[in-house]
């Protein structure tokens, strides 16, 4: 499972996924690198002014902060639970 977590030759995986198992730490796997660009992307916005990241070509799109409340959070942005 482990030499296939990369999920593809192109990745770099040695093996291809074979089991439902290793399909799910595949996935998972991909998840977490996501949804780790994601929130460092947001982290590291220098702009927080803005409720949007400026785009971002690696991962071809803009990302939302959430509602910007200056007076309330010291210009960290805040998303409504609405």
């Amino acid at each position: 499972m482990i030499l296939s977590h990369h999920g593809t030759y192109e990745f770099g995986s040695p093996k291809l996924p074979m089991t439902p198992e290793a399909i799910a730490l595949h996935q998972l796997d991909n998840l977490d690198a996501k949804v780790h660009s994601f929130t460092r992307e947001i982290r590291e916005d220098r702009n927080a002014q803005s409720a949007w990241t400026p785009y971002n070509q690696s991962l071809q799109r803009r990302l939302f902060k959430g509602a910007t409340d200056s007076a309330n959070s010291g210009g960290m942005p805040t998303v409504d639970a609405d």
